[in-house]
This record gives structure tokens, sequence and C-alpha cells, in this order.
């Protein structure tokens, strides 16, 4: 039997499907896109991580005023036909402004693309997703130690928007 024939647009549908549903059960899920294929994943919701967003946001926004950080925020590359979800995305306000698809971001409109990993080892992130789509920037961060603390992994001291 073959495959049938699938085009990102249906695939983007079926994700609005997948968190919509999600969210009625009270799931919160990322699905992502790639290969023809749809990954969905639950989100692991802790404090420890949303303060890490929140701090990081804050971060990013004192040192650039033009820079918008956009939580659980989508980037995509229909050419390609790669959707994934961040932690963090940050773009720049015109580029928000101008964004004719309430969908995701266009990838090669966004600085940077930050997530926070909420496993021991950090295997789930696929940083390569975010450089195939033109996004220049990745940030992983990852909570450590006995306090987890977090410590950046990859990440520039201050990002410039374009």
């Amino acid at each position: 039997m073959t495959r049938p024939v699938v085009t990102y647009d249906e695939l983007r549908q079926l994700v609005d499907g997948y968190e919509g549903l999600a969210d009625e059960r009270g799931l919160l899920v990322r699905a992502d896109i790639a290969d023809l294929e749809i990954n969905v994943r639950v989100i692991d919701a802790t404090p420890l991580r949303g303060r890490i967003m929140v701090e990081t946001a804050f971060q990013i926004q004192s040192q650039d005023d033009s820079a918008v950080p956009l939580v659980g925020g989508r980037a995509h590359h229909p050419g390609i036909g790669v959707c994934r979800t961040a932690d963090l995305l940050v773009v720049a306000k015109d580029d928000l402004d101008g964004q004719a698809d309430d969908f995701a971001m266009f990838g090669p409109n966004v600085t940077a693309a930050i997530e926070v990993c909420s496993t021991e080892d950090g295997h789930s992130i696929e940083p390569r997703a975010y450089s195939r789509m033109g996004v220049p920037t990745y940030a992983h961060i990852a909570p450590r130690g006995r306090h987890r603390h977090p410590s950046l992994r990859s990440a520039p001291h201050h990002l410039q928007v374009r």
C-alpha cells in the first residue's frame, strides 16, 4: 500500500486540530511538522520552566526594545515543510506587525528560537530544524544542579534584532 501524499497546508490543519483537542482535555501539547510528519509532544509546564521563560523574555526586552519575545511561538518555512514551536521566539516588532500568517512566523523573520529543556539529558531538542528554516540563533536553556539554576548551553550574551 502506498502512502498518501499530504501537503504542508493539510498538516497545518491537523496540527491545529490536535492542539485544540488537547486543550479541551486540559493538556499542553506542541505539534511540530517535519518530513511530512507531525510530532506531538506533551509540555512539562513546571513553575521553574515558566520562571525561566519570563526572566529570559524580560532580559531580551530590556536589551533591545525593538525585540518581541513570543512565548510558545511557532516558526515555520512552508517551502521546506518544517514547523517547530519554541518556548520563546524573538522577532522584530516590524516583522511581527507585517506578519500575515497567524499560524506561525516565517523562519527567516525570526531573530532567535529559545527552548527550555525539562529533561536531564536534553535529547528532545532539535536545533537543526531552526537552522533549516533560516533562524540564525538558537539557545537551549538547561536547568542544572541541586538548586536547578538555569545555565545556557549556547546563547549570545546580547541578542540584536535585525
